[in-house]
């Protein structure tokens, strides 16, 4: 016969078992295992599925490889992330890129529906791998990887507004700001041709000499890229350096499969786009065709910043910091930038856009001339004047920038009417009697007897709404896009930006005396615009692009007027010796003439005095202020060379034998000691 402990001993067996074999039924129920109807909201499996937290609904296709590897794994996933990342960064140190790129696949497989690693593996092969690459096809093609790298984590994470705005960043700051930015926007184009559209053997004829027919038409159909070919500093100065350039660069990554019209599938696409309906028109998309218009890094960004703003709260129409009530299954707020910050990455990729055609030369509906002021047959590309409409030009894109910008102010409450501000100020009034403060000062905590007065509360949410107004204004800027889009798309200001590139234009090929010509048409025109625009006026930018343009029209004065006196020095000794030699007997020229008379013979000791000559901007406007600020002349004349950068401020070194101080003496003003 058992003892009573034994009995008690299998007695708590037998009812830790019947829990745990009860607990396991419940969970099964309580996970969505087991129902006998569908599977309830209130399960796990139907709380995932309400909230989108499926595999199959996190993607459009289910990873089966990465699946299955994830579950042999179990518990130890962790320990194999780990070990592939440090592989990977060792991979990088030794610049083996292939195995690099194996391992950041696996790295992703493994842990498909968290943000970091795409975020972080797209970084580093788009910047930190293809830095290292000297060939800049090398360069474009870890860009691409990259990028393309973080479209498959966007597919994976849906609904991540963080991966969409990287996205975006990426090809704003890869194809607009970089080194080498200008061959790079040109593999950008040539990845969204059809190969069979830019096959440099179409170009050809039979002896392999360039055919001028098919590269003109070539010419007509692609403007923006031959143009940067061109006259950026890629500099292809012949139609076979343009040929050349093509079939270098044959095999660059692209939209199409091999070398049909055929698009490939979204994620295999370069530039990869937002999986926008093939219905909606308004931004670049995966299914249609991308012409020489349209191929742009910043289109591309714009196209993923607007696709990023269906992932985060919709915009009230008035200032808002975070939103709290809103639709958390659907919209999440992102981690950086600021939302509002967030939300102005369309109009700002748009700004962008307009301010690239205007460095290109794209201003208006004018055709661009090839060889426009060249005559020499070495330099031209064709033996008669040939003239190419542009493709898009500044003055549409800076007019759809201020519609943009607009709309962007509107449904962000950064663009209210006096009206309305004044009615916010008129509600706002009591609250701001009650606690002692002013109408623009930061918003105090309400008090809690407070919020039960309905007039009071709605007097502390105005209030509030002001505060925020003026820091979205501050973060964001958005008073000076606005009015810079506003004024660039006036034609007297393109007119003015046109004449200072005819100036620029003249002037690389040392056509100096009608460079000098064109600067003067042009700056009374910016004065006069600086005159009627006092708001354009104070942009920063504005003024340091015009005062440079005058400070090469002084320097190439100063070259002009050294050389007349070069030409006068010479005509006065050629002058002078003539009359030497006409001299008869002892009648020669003596040599007690004048140093004035050895420099005009002797050009290399002439020294010229310099002459103060009035600047185009030096002085003030009519209003009695400065053309041009001084911080602003400092950071242009830095940057040509003309000053000297100001040394940084260094931190005051500590004395080496501090002064004693007795315990009773008091700590300095200001703080303790």
């Amino acid at each position: 016969m058992t003892s009573p402990y034994q009995r008690a001993s299998f007695n708590r067996k037998v009812f830790y078992w019947g829990m745990i074999i009860a607990l396991f039924v419940c969970t099964l129920f309580l996970r969505g295992l087991v129902a006998f109807e569908g599977k309830p909201r209130w399960t796990v499996r139907g709380q995932a599925e309400d909230l989108e937290l499926t595999e199959l609904s996190q993607q459009t296709e289910a990873d089966l490889s990465g699946s299955t590897i994830r579950l042999l794994l179990t518990g130890s996933r962790g320990l194999a992330v780990c070990v592939l990342w440090h592989s990977a960064n060792e991979k990088q140190v030794r610049n083996e890129w292939s195995e690099l790129e194996l391992i950041v696949k696996s790295i992703t497989k493994l842990q498909p529906h968290h943000a970091q690693p795409w975020l972080f593996q797209a970084w580093n092969l788009s910047y930190n791998v293809s830095v290292e690459l000297d060939r800049l096809n090398d360069m474009y093609f870890y860009i691409h990887r990259g990028i393309n790298l973080l479209a498959e984590g966007e597919t994976l994470n849906k609904n991540n507004p963080d991966l969409r705005y990287e996205l975006a960043f990426y090809y704003q700051n890869k194809f607009g700001v970089s080194d080498k930015v200008n061959t790079l926007r040109c593999l950008f184009n040539l990845s969204c041709i059809p190969p069979e559209d830019r096959d440099y053997r179409k170009l050809e004829n039979t002896d392999h000499t360039v055919n001028l027919d098919a590269f003109k038409e070539f010419c007509r159909h692609n403007p923006q890229l031959v143009r940067r070919l061109r006259e950026s500093a890629v500099a292809c100065n012949t139609p076979r350096e343009v040929l050349e350039f093509l079939k270098a660069n044959e095999k660059v990554p692209g939209r199409y499969q091999g070398h049909t019209r055929e698009l490939a599938d979204r994620l295999k696409q370069f530039p990869v786009l937002p999986p926008w309906p093939p219905t909606y028109s308004k931004e670049l998309t995966s299914t249609t065709a991308i012409g020489d218009q349209y191929a742009d890094g910043f289109r591309a960004a714009r196209s993923w910043y607007r696709y990023s703003l269906e992932a985060v709260p919709p915009p009230t129409g008035e200032p808002e910091a975070v939103p709290t009530d809103f639709d958390h299954r659907r919209y999440r707020i992102p981690r950086k930038p600021a939302l509002i910050i967030f939300r102005q990455g369309t109009p700002r990729a748009q700004s962008n856009v307009a301010e690239r055609l205007e460095k290109e030369g794209w201003f208006d509906s004018d055709p661009w001339i090839v060889d426009e002021g060249l005559s020499l047959d070495a330099d031209r590309w064709f033996p008669t004047e040939v003239a190419i409409p542009p493709s898009d030009n500044s003055k549409e894109a800076w007019q759809e920038a201020y519609t943009t910008w607009e709309e962007h102010g509107r449904l962000n409450g950064l663009s209210l009417s006096e009206e309305q501000k004044a009615n916010y100020y008129r509600r706002a009034e009591p609250y701001a009697n009650a606690h002692g403060i002013g109408l623009e000062d930061m918003t105090q905590p309400l008090r809690p007897e407070e919020r039960a007065d309905r007039d009071m509360y709605d007097s502390y949410l105005a209030h509030q709404r002001m505060t925020w107004l003026r820091q979205n204004l501050h973060l964001t800027q958005f008073e000076k896009f606005l009015h810079g889009a506003e004024a660039e798309k006036d034609a007297q200001i393109i007119e003015a930006r046109k004449l200072l590139a005819k100036a620029e234009r003249y002037k690389s090929t040392a056509r100096i005396a009608e460079a000098i010509e064109t600067f003067e048409k042009a700056f009374p025109l910016w004065r006069q615009i600086f005159t009627q625009r006092e708001q354009f006026h104070e942009l920063e930018p504005v003024q340091e692009e015009v005062y440079t343009k005058a400070l090469e029209y002084d320097a190439l004065l100063k070259q002009e007027r050294d050389g007349d006196n070069r030409r006068r020095a010479a005509l006065g000794a050629r002058d002078l010796l003539s009359f030497a030699g006409a001299g008869v007997g002892g009648s020669a020229l003596p040599f007690a003439t004048s140093r004035t008379v050895l420099r005009s013979m002797v050009p290399a000791l002439q020294t010229v005095d310099p002459v103060e000559v009035q600047g185009p901007f030096d002085g003030n406007d009519p209003r009695g202020r400065p053309w041009i600020s001084d911080d602003v002349k400092r950071r242009a004349k830095e940057r040509l060379g003309l000053l000297r950068p100001r040394p940084a401020p260094q931190p005051a070194a500590p004395s080496a034998e501090p002064t004693p101080r007795t315990p009773s003496s008091a700590p300095p003003a200001g703080g303790r000691s």
